[in-house]
This record gives structure tokens, C-alpha cells and sequence, in this order.
């Protein structure tokens, strides 16, 4: 089954319907919570370019700077 959203993918893993493969931050509370399990691990996914958009100015708001921040290092922290 090929899917083009995230929510539906995982409602395709969290039903039982086969192997699935999405972000780490997005899988852990199943796999967490033992609704997931991890298989496959030797052979870890391509990593994907994420970026995030935001108006272009010189001086970015406080909040959308720790925003990036937070993103960024949610991210970075994957060494699945």
C-alpha cells in the first residue's frame, strides 16, 4: 500500500496492516508504549532532507528562532 500522509500511515502500522516507515519522533510513543515494535533496524531508512519555511526577514521573531531551534534538534537527535 502506498500512502501520501503521515496519519494515514500510521493508522496502516497501528492497525496491524504490515511494516511501516516513518519519522522516529512520530513512531516512538507506540513503539514506547508496545504497540509497535522495531524490526529491521540493521538496515536504517535514507535520511530525508526537512526544512522548515518561514517570512524572510532579517530579524526573526523569538519565538519562531527557538521554534527552529527546537525543530532542528528533534531532529538531529535521530541516530535511528
Amino acid at each position: 500500500m502506498l500512502v501520501d500522509n503521515s496519519d494515514i500511515l500510521l493508522s496502516c502500522g497501528l492497525s496491524g496492516l504490515g511494516i511501516i516507515q516513518a519519522t522516529y519522533p512520530a513512531l516512538k510513543p507506540h513503539i514506547d508504549a508496545g504497540v509497535l515494535v522495531e524490526i529491521l533496524t540493521q538496515y536504517p531508512p535514507v535520511s530525508k532532507p526537512v526544512s522548515v519555511m518561514y517570512p524572510d526577514r532579517e530579524y526573526l521573531s523569538p519565538k519562531v528562532r527557538v521554534f527552529i531551534d527546537w525543530f532542528s534538534e528533534l531532529f538531529s537527535r535521530q541516530s535511528k
